[in-house]
C-alpha cells in the first residue's frame, strides 16, 4: 500500500521541487539583473563625475595659460599702456 502512495506522490514531489527550483533560480536572476544595473547606474555616474572634473580641470588650465602675465599687467598699468 505504502508503495503505491509512494508511486503517486513521487511524480507530484518531483514536480514541486522542479516548480520550486525554477522560480528560485529565476529570481535570483532577476536579483543579479538588479544588482547589474545598480553597478552599472554607479559606474556611469563615477565616470560623469569623473570626465566632469577633468573638463574643469582642463578648463582652469586654459584660463591659466591664457591668462596675461601679472607682473607684465601691472607694468602696462603703470606704464599707462594699458
Amino acid at each position: 500500500m505504502w508503495g503505491a502512495v509512494a508511486a503517486v506522490l513521487k511524480p507530484l514531489a518531483d514536480a514541486f521541487l522542479s516548480a520550486f527550483g525554477r522560480s528560485v533560480q529565476e529570481w535570483l536572476e532577476d536579483l543579479r539583473g538588479e544588482r547589474a544595473q545598480r553597478d552599472l547606474g554607479r559606474v556611469t555616474a563615477e565616470r560623469d563625475q569623473a570626465r566632469e572634473a577633468l573638463e574643469a580641470q582642463k578648463r582652469m588650465t586654459d584660463a591659466a595659460l591664457g591668462a596675461p602675465d601679472r607682473d607684465a599687467a601691472i607694468d602696462l598699468l603703470e606704464s599707462g599702456n594699458a
